[in-house]
């Protein structure tokens, strides 16, 4: 029998606060389409291999010279808020099971593209790699973007070397058709500016002409941008792009002169080939990404021991010093923190998805946070000129957690990529935390007299039964409100339009409130047909039925986020890599609390019904929530303090409580999987809950 006294505190969103005043945010992102034709043949004379090798191994760092013609994404704003005083109750950290409610609403737009396949056959032959495309030509013209003629022979040189006829015994040799286009490889840059450079925005539009210095950016980058064409182009294009760029990555290490640094461009494509390879759905190129997380390590090191160096001229050097050279240093600067804490934030992505340890801690985030976005995104020196007279000094993510935890407000002037990286900060705070409590030695007092350790309490340590742990809880609870309501002040200033921000918001919930690693076991050995009566089945299940029970109140307001991201990805998707592995955990999240969470006899919600309409009380407590749906915050406190008496409805779920309840939202997890095609990992997560889907339906996990 659980104890009723550990009965955790509880959290929301608070939808509108009196004190917030909205400002704009312009999403501006759209998905362009892509169409087909023939084999691109390849020209120009192939170089020697020692020459490719000494072109490529960059180790300065200078602006690019390729300047292209694109606009310049809008800039995101956001409302200040601040408070000086609260009421007992305002906050989680106050200590009660739901804080008091406060009101707003939201709307909807727009969805994703394209998968994959694995192998060609040609003339009777299978061959596992190919850069086969069909023809993009007929594409609008500005829907491509310019490479250099030598950056294409570069990157064409590589290819024969490297796949067509490679020298490294254990490479299997490509099909035998010619590199993709200038025009193709143009096409694929567009689609990586068009829709990936948002999610990791770490190298100016302005400057991205990557020239002879920068192919292997090229070819990532492209790479990048294979996913996001249609899937009659896509077919085995992918996986053999982000093959060929981890052949001539390996190539670059294995020919860098002694003593000399990488460069940051490479630093760059070591990063998006990581990204590349850990979801882009071959089970091998996953396996590759893990052993290679050291990588995250390194760029962010090497980023923030450049991050500085463009130190400020004289008096006498600036006056004379032109303001394009001026710009020019700035993007550089602004470019190197970008791209360590695109590195850090990666790397806490493949933690909380594949279960792997983190390799930077929130102690390593002691760069500037980056800036706004229309700063970032300034398309003319007078433009950039105009924004940065304005800006002020931007804090550390390690203060700007400080601000978050103890004042409890966040500046309006934050853009989209900050405020994503300080939500991800809360992870990072929260899981030092778990592991600080996690350790037996924690609970023991230091005294000079001896004592037994039997004393110590045995692991695994239940967290929510430590006072300490359940007040770091709550209040990471209530600084991800106070993001929350100026992303629904932004929200509102957009028509209802949710931008990013909004998913890692929901996710972060999830993430800190929920024991995804053992509800990730626990559906994995029920998928697999392991037995249910082994001691480390009955365990895992043991634990993920004491979170359901004993941390209800935090276990409802995880599944009011989980069906919050359901509503944000069937209408906001802007094709993340992240989108379709938050879509299954949060699947397997309704699946556990349906499962093993406690819900009242019908005759006891009956009864309570009756009472309300014979008082014929207007405030009378709901019986239903839609939980995928924008809902009024009194009616999630409802849910949150009392919500084993209500009906739990999702789009395709009756009730969540319902026998049938918990597979109705597996099913709806593979139904919005199934339209997140862009990145292969959505396979791999379809294939875990159509497997958990069928056990459950033969009533193997109960």
């Amino acid at each position: 029998m659980w104890n009723g006294n550990a009965l955790s505190s509880s959290n929301w969103l608070m939808m509108h606060d009196p004190n917030l005043t909205a400002s704009g945010y312009q999403q501006g992102f759209s998905a362009p389409s892509s169409s087909s034709g023939p084999v691109f043949q390849s020209g120009g004379p192939p170089r020697s291999q020692s020459a490719l090798g000494n072109r490529l191994i960059g180790t300065s760092e200078s602006p690019a010279s390729f300047a292209i013609s694109q606009q310049s994404m809008p800039g995101t704003e956001s409302p200040a808020y601040d408070e000086s005083c609260s009421s007992v109750g305002e906050y989680y950290v106050d200590g009660e099971p739901a804080r008091l409610p406060r009101v707003k609403r939201r709307k909807i737009v727009t969805a994703p593209v394209a998968p994959d396949r694995k192998r060609v056959e040609i003339a009777g032959s299978w061959h596992p790699f190919s850069l086969r495309i069909n023809d993009l030509t007929d594409d609008p013209k500005d829907h491509a973007w310019t490479i250099s003629a030598d950056a294409w022979a570069e990157i064409n040189e590589s290819y024969l070397t490297l796949c067509i006829d490679p020298r490294h015994a254990a490479w299997i040799a490509y099909e035998p058709v010619a590199l993709p286009s200038r025009q193709a490889f143009g096409r694929l840059l567009y689609l990586y500016y068009q829709h990936f450079d948002q999610i990791l925005p770490f190298w100016h539009r302005a400057f991205c002409h990557v020239a002879e210095q920068r192919p292997i950016l090229t070819l990532t980058m492209a790479a990048i941008g294979s996913h996001y064409l249609q899937e009659a182009h896509q077919s085995p294009l992918t996986n053999s792009m982000h093959e060929f760029a981890r052949r001539w990555l390996l190539f670059l290490h294995e020919n860098i002169p002694e003593g000399r640094e990488r460069s940051v461009h490479v630093a760059g494509a070591h990063l998006l080939h990581l990204v590349g390879m850990a979801y882009c759905g071959d089970e091998s190129s996953r396996l590759r990404a893990r052993d290679s997380r050291h990588e995250l390590l390194e760029i962010f090191a090497l980023c923030r021991r450049r991050t500085g160096l463009v130190l400020p001229l004289p008096p006498l050097a600036a006056q004379t010093r032109d303001e394009e050279t001026e710009w020019r240093e700035w993007v550089i600067e602004e470019g190197n923190k970008r791209l360590a804490y695109s590195a850090w934030f990666v790397d806490g992505m493949l933690a909380a998805h594949f279960s792997t340890p983190i390799n930077l801690s929130l102690r390593d985030a002691c760069l500037p946070l980056p800036c706004e976005e229309k700063l970032w995104y300034a398309s003319t020196r007078q433009e950039w000129r105009a924004l940065h007279d304005s800006q002020r000094t931007y804090p550390t993510l390690t203060e700007a957690m400080q601000e978050l935890y103890v004042e409890k407000r966040v500046a309006k002037d934050r853009g989209e990529f900050a405020r994503i990286l300080t939500v991800h900060g809360l992870h990072h705070r929260m899981w030092d935390v778990e592991r600080y409590y996690s350790d037996p030695l924690s609970h023991w007092e230091p005294t000079a007299s001896r004592q037994s350790t039997t004393n110590l309490p045995k692991s695994p340590i239940w967290l929510p039964s430590i006072p300490a742990y359940t007040k770091w809880q709550n209040s990471a609870c209530d600084a991800l409100d106070v993001l929350h309501w100026q992303a629904n002040a932004t929200i509102g200033q957009n028509s209802g339009l949710e931008h990013p921000t909004v998913l890692h918001l929901h996710m972060a919930r999830v993430f800190l409130l929920v024991p995804l690693d053992d509800i990730t076991r626990l559906a994995r050995s029920i998928a697999s047909g392991k037995s249910p009566n082994s001691d480390a089945s009955i365990a895992t299940k043991n634990l993920v039925q004491r979170w359901a029970v004993q941390h209800q109140y935090k276990a409802r307001l995880a599944v009011l986020h989980a069906g919050s991201s359901f509503w944000h990805v069937r209408r906001y998707a802007i094709d993340a890599f992240y989108e379709a592995p938050t879509i299954a955990l949060c699947a397997l999240v309704l699946w556990a609390f349906g499962t093993f969470g406690q819900h009242r006899s019908a005759a006891v919600q009956e009864g309570q019904a009756a009472t309300a309409q014979n008082t014929g009380d207007d405030d009378a407590p709901c019986e239903i929530i839609l939980i995928d749906r924008p809902t009024d915050d009194e009616l999630v406190q409802q849910f949150i303090h009392s919500g084993d008496t209500m009906r739990v409805h999702m789009t395709g779920v009756d009730d969540l409580y319902s026998p049938g309840g918990p597979e109705a939202a597996l099913a709806q997890g593979i139904k919005v999987l199934g339209d997140l095609r862009c990145w292969g990992t959505s396979a791999s997560w379809l294939k875990l809950l159509q497997g958990l889907l069928d056990a459950s339906r033969r009533g193997i996990q109960r």
